[in-house]
């Protein structure tokens, strides 16, 4: 877990028609060991926020305090590297832990609860690969959505495990690939992909069922580069009184400052904006019947994924 996905996801917690059955780890722009201890700090502070008032909406405070259903939601650990190649991760922009060092900070002021209601205390029994096909097996076909924001090596090893129950999925809502804009790992690739372009093939080109495609809307960098998030919404300066007195601000204030900076040496003053898909994936996971199957590019709005001709390039 990085930088962009806690806010991924305590929006998704602060949504009442958004049923959260498992969260799945994976190695990305961090390790999987500090991945599941992100978000057992996530937890903490959501858990500290709530206990100090300031957390307002009443489905995230319902959640926070008794879980989905008076369950905690699932944290399965999934793959520590790709399905081919050497384990490439995106420190020099996320830190070592994936959070701009908050792990490190002396005194550990954030730390990972010990136990959680919402997240629970332990990972959860099943690997992720099998966790999502035990999740697809207990629902109707067609009715699970996955929204993947790390690269595909957990999906693509479930798929290889059971295509036939991976196949029930609804729709896979991924952010991943550089189709006609430059990478921002190499010059043509994106991160994603870049970290496990063996998972993207397995499910982009090579997975199908009935002789049909699985049901993926990609956002890639066409689009996410499209709907930036100004770094100044959500990096505070420790002198802002919101800064001083919410402990939840703060932290996102401190796991975003990395990123930032690393953003902004390359870019003009004027252009210091997050260039990640929040607000995009956000509306994509929750409104889904406005994206269904389509990607947005400059020049039509809205473009149909044409799986048989779609290529990423990873050089």
């Amino acid at each position: 877990m990085t930088s962009t996905v806690p806010l991924i996801i305590e929006y998704a917690l602060a949504s009442p028609e958004v049923t959260l059955e498992a969260i799945t780890l994976t190695f990305g722009n961090t390790t999987l060991d500090y991945a599941h201890s992100n978000i057992l700090r996530l937890a903490h502070a959501l858990e500290v926020a709530n206990k100090d008032g300031a957390i307002k909406n009443a489905t995230l405070r319902e959640r926070i305090e008794h879980g989905f259903n008076g369950k905690p939601v699932p944290i399965a650990l999934g793959a520590e590297k790709p399905l081919g190649g050497r384990l490439f991760t995106a420190s020099y922009f996320h830190g070592r832990d994936g959070m701009s060092g908050v792990s490190f900070i002396e005194g550990n002021p954030y730390p990972a609860t010990k136990s959680s209601v919402l997240f629970g205390s332990r990972p959860a029994n099943l690997p992720a690969d099998e966790c999502i096909l035990d999740i697809l097996r207990r629902h109707p076909p067609h009715t699970v959505r996955i929204a993947a924001v790390a690269p595909l090596s957990n999906l693509a090893s479930a798929y290889l495990k059971d295509p036939e129950t991976f196949c029930r999925v609804g729709s896979i809502s991924v952010m991943g690939g550089a189709l006609d804009v430059p990478g921002n790992t190499s010059p043509t690739a994106e991160f994603n992909f870049f970290a496990d372009p063996w998972a993207a093939k397995v499910l982009l080109e090579d997975a199908v069922h009935d002789g049909r495609p699985l049901p993926i809307q990609l956002l890639p960098l066409d689009t996410t580069s499209r709907h930036t998030v100004p770094y100044e919404l959500l990096v505070l300066d420790e002198s802002s009184e919101l800064y001083k007195t919410n402990y939840l601000f703060r932290l996102i204030s401190l796991f975003l400052r990395k990123p930032r900076a690393v953003t902004n040496s390359f870019a003009l003053k004027v252009f210091r904006s997050m260039r990640r898909n929040t607000t995009c994936l956000r509306h994509t996971i929750l409104w889904p019947s406005r994206m269904r199957s389509f990607v947005q590019t400059p020049s039509s709005g809205l473009a149909q994924v044409d799986h048989s001709s779609l290529r990423q390039k990873v050089a």
